[in-house]
């Protein structure tokens, strides 16, 4: 097994692992997370031994102005806006290597 190394920069990013990783590795992860097994939320590996948890928010339509959430966009009589979703689960390398599961890209904090 490769180890990660760890970068150091100003700024907190994380590494998408879903290209690095074993389709168990992604499991095992969103598993812990407490999510289903048909859930496809990206994982963010970040530096340190946290165990996974579910960050950010769903998707959500609003209306034109933005105050407003639609929850029926196609039931609404007006044009609406979508807002992405921002949810992944972040999970620390040293978990991963806890627990023996591949991980052969760069962590960045």
């Amino acid at each position: 097994m490769k180890t990660a190394t760890a970068k150091l920069y100003d700024t907190k990013l994380a590494q998408h692992i879903d290209g690095h990783t074993s389709v168990a590795a992604r499991r095992a992860v969103r598993d812990a997370a407490g999510l289903l097994r048909s859930d496809r939320t990206r994982v963010d590996v970040i530096v340190g031994t946290s165990a996974p948890t579910c960050e950010g928010a769903s998707y959500f339509f609003t209306t034109m102005s933005g105050k407003t959430v639609v929850h029926h966009p196609g039931a609404y009589g007006w044009r609406t806006l979508y807002h992405c979703s921002t949810r992944r689960v972040e999970v620390g390398h040293l978990w991963l290597a806890r627990r023996g599961l591949a991980f052969t890209g760069p962590v960045s904090l």
